[in-house]
């Protein structure tokens, strides 16, 4: 089985995988007139009273009457795995406005930089492997999601150039490891409090042990003051203007593999946002 490039993602930090429906449109007909719509969205008819809805692809027309309903298709998916941990999404963040000197809390995602990262606060993983899983990577061994805070860079990239100990630094606060089907909290697992400086080392989030015997989808939403905070360093700032800074996030996920060769080996997998 190929593992998705989603097994890997990264994402940003300060200034914002979701997946988007696009708006709804309406377009509404006479009694037994004709209900076309240019765009993607929705379209209504009201032949003799009735009410018919239905999702359309851009460029397509649906045609009712009287006598006749109106109809359209569009498709579910989903894909299955079984034997592979993967890391499905991870956060961005933004601190809004700031002073130097001062610690901002989280505002929200929105993003500054085109990367994986979504706007939601979620991370989220998927433990699909067992102990007795003949897959790739299995049995399940246990696993660790660390986060490295990358340099802050200006619009023009250049990088903030620290004054003695004066750094960005951002603080991650403890989440609530939950499963997605029902919102449950196993062991009571929650990641871990941790402190990124920019430009620093790499800090555990998440460490799981096989006795944990996590399977399913399991999500982690960072939002609000009580999820995350960055410390703004002095001299980030210029006179008289707003100077914009920025970082890159990588989420490196480690999973414990199944010994091969006598001896326990971790396969370990990252990527940077671009």
């Amino acid at each position: 089985m190929k593992i998705s490039r989603n097994i890997l993602v990264s994402s940003m930090a300060l200034a914002g995988i979701t997946l988007g429906a696009l708006a709804p449109t309406t377009a509404q007909a006479a009694k037994s007139g004709v209900s076309t719509n240019p765009d993607a969205g929705t379209f209504t008819v009201n032949p003799a009273g009735q009410t018919t809805t239905a999702n359309m692809n851009k460029g397509e027309a649906a045609f009712a009457t009287p006598e006749n309903s109106a109809t359209a298709e569009s498709d579910a998916n989903v894909q299955v795995i079984s034997g592979f941990l993967s890391l499905d999404a991870v956060p961005d963040f933004s601190f809004g406005r700031a002073i130097e000197g001062n610690t901002a809390e989280l505002l929200n995602g929105q993003s500054a930089i085109q990367d994986d990262g979504n706007q939601d606060g979620l991370l989220q993983i998927t433990e699909s492997r067992t102990a007795d899983s003949k897959e790739p990577g299995s049995p399940n061994k246990g696993f660790t999601l660390s986060a490295q805070l990358g340099d802050f860079v200006d619009k023009n990239g250049t990088p903030f150039a620290a004054n003695g100990s004066e750094q960005f630094k951002m603080n991650l606060k403890p989440q609530a490891v939950k499963l997605a089907s029902d919102g449950s909290i196993p062991g009571n697992l929650h990641t871990s409090q941790v402190s990124l400086l920019a430009g620093g080392k790499s800090a555990e989030i998440l460490t799981a042990k096989p006795e944990d015997k996590l399977m399913g989808t399991y999500k982690m939403i960072f939002e609000g003051q009580n999820a995350a905070s960055l410390y703004v360093p002095k001299g980030s700032k210029s006179d008289n203007a707003i100077n914009e800074w920025k970082s890159k996030i990588t989420w490196t996920l480690n999973a414990a593999a199944a010994a091969t060769t006598g001896d326990n080996s971790s396969a370990s997998q990252s990527a940077n946002g671009k």
